[in-house]
């Protein structure tokens, strides 16, 4: 995805890859011991690891005088670290053609707010952050004449795809870790790919060794989950629940942090695979305001500052190249690993996954 490069290859040879799985194996093993010493209990609040947000949120500031607010229409993931990024940048009182900025921020996820722009050009200048560039691609297939109005911009963050288990379910998995070509997202349920970026890029993932055939995505898609948050929502009522489902690193961190114990424990694939990749999108409108596109601009500078990096890190999030996340622990259920990245796909790769997963339901 864009964003996201081959940064890792040539640089995790098979000791390393022992090593990852080595480490793996332990880490669950002393989650497991932890809960069993401390008798851990899990609870659900709301939707597990979704982090969604109330669905818009206007920054105001003491800045006086003519002022200028810019969408901002952004994946639930990075609603909290996006908002005290744009709460401690607004504080400055910036300004925009002489105008005061103001930030208008939406949590839409992202087959919502594709949806909402494949249906009307946007008509304000602003920012749209998808947590996948594949979005990005549909979007373009949807409305051939968009490509005048949006402008694909390098990501914020990214995070690996990993299968998602409980605990002891997680165990289990983790004595397979030993094969070179390990990859437990084979078997994990998907989020329906029609509407999840994790589920589509999952089976992108896979297409290369061994494409799926009509009858395996009629399966998969019959048993496939609404979204990611409704698989953290069943660990989180039973630690007995033995599925395992595909989501990303992110999500599992921010599902225990949510739960505050260990519900989920994320599995590594040995192999290159996808992920998540947070670009920003910028929307060019045909009735902008002045000042718009400079205040739409300077946010997201603001957006790749260091300092908004650390937001972003705290949140779960990796940097773009996917360098991992210092401090995890078992706690967290993920790994401070390096993860290989999978070659991106093509914008024809992503649409005729799409369209065979649709005819998969027919």
């Amino acid at each position: 995805m864009a964003g996201r490069h081959k940064l890792f290859d040539g640089l995790e040879g098979d000791d390393d890859r022992r090593s990852r799985r080595s480490r793996l194996t332990i880490a669950v093993i002393a989650a497991l011991a932890l809960l069993t010493a401390t008798g851990v209990w899990w609870f659900s609040r709301g939707r597990s690891g979704s982090s969604l947000e109330p669905a818009a949120a206007v920054h105001h500031v003491v800045c006086t005088g003519p002022a200028v607010t810019v969408p901002v229409v952004l994946t639930p993931q990075l609603a909290p670290p996006v908002k005290r990024i744009a709460a401690d940048w607004l504080a400055t009182e910036p300004r925009a053609g002489g105008r005061c900025v103001r930030l208008q921020l939406t949590a839409r996820t992202s087959d919502q707010a594709e949806a909402e722009l494949a249906r009307q050009a946007p008509a304000a200048t602003g920012i749209w952050i998808p947590d996948s560039s594949v979005w990005v691609q549909r979007l373009r297939a949807d409305r051939p004449a968009a490509g005048a109005e949006i402008q694909l911009r390098p990501s914020l963050a990214s995070s690996p795809l990993v299968a998602v288990a409980a605990p002891r379910r997680a165990a289990v998995l983790a004595a397979g870790t030993g094969s070179a070509d390990f990859d437990p997202l084979r078997q994990a349920i998907l989020p329906d790919a029609g509407h999840n970026a994790e589920g589509l890029l999952s089976l992108l993932s896979q297409a290369g060794s061994a494409p799926a055939t009509s009858g395996d995505l009629a399966g998969r898609r019959r048993s496939a989950l609404a979204n990611p948050a409704e698989g953290f929502d069943r660990l989180a009522a039973s630690q007995a629940e033995t599925m395992i489902f595909v989501a990303s690193e992110q999500a599992v961190i921010a599902a225990n942090r949510t739960a505050g114990g260990l519900i989920a424990v994320a599995v590594y694939p040995s192999q290159p695979t996808l992920g998540l990749d947070f670009p920003v999108v910028q929307l060019h409108g045909s009735a902008a305001a002045p000042g718009q596109a400079a205040a739409a601009a300077a946010f997201e500078r603001v957006l790749r500052a260091p300092a908004a990096r650390a937001q972003l890190a705290g949140a779960g999030l990796r940097a773009p190249d996917g360098a991992p996340l210092p401090g995890l622990g078992v706690a967290s259920g993920a790994l401070p690993d390096l993860v290989p990245a999978a070659d991106p796909p093509t914008p024809q790769q992503c649409l005729a996954m799409w369209r065979q997963w649709q005819s998969a339901g027919s």
